[in-house]
């Protein structure tokens, strides 16, 4: 990961920015508050990553009724990482894959 310190910075930056638009409002927009949950997430998930950390081969999402949703990551060497998702975290990262795919099109 060799732009992980240049993205985090500009997590870090864009949190300041949000926090900062919401003390100057006079209403709190739904919008900005929603981004802060995917900023910590994504700060959360790059300070997890070891250096040495190797891209995934798969991902595989398990949704058995009455149990947490969870992301397992494999990578071609068979290591896995498990992460579990509230529903409402599930359905962020939904939408941020979807938006992420539709700019590649």
């Amino acid at each position: 990961m060799a732009d992980a310190s240049t993205l985090r910075d500009r997590l870090l930056g864009l949190r300041a920015d949000v926090l900062g638009q919401l003390a100057a409002a006079d209403r709190i927009e739904p919008g900005h508050l929603a981004l802060l949950p995917g900023i910590n997430a994504a700060l959360t998930a790059l300070d997890a990553v070891p250096v040495d950390a190797e891209p995934a081969a798969r991902a595989i999402i398990t949704d058995i009724p009455g149990e947490s949703i969870a992301v397992a990551l494999y990578g071609e060497d068979g290591k896995a990482a498990s992460v579990e998702l509230s529903p409402r975290r599930a359905i962020g990262l939904a939408g941020e894959l979807i938006a992420a795919g539709l700019r590649r099109l």
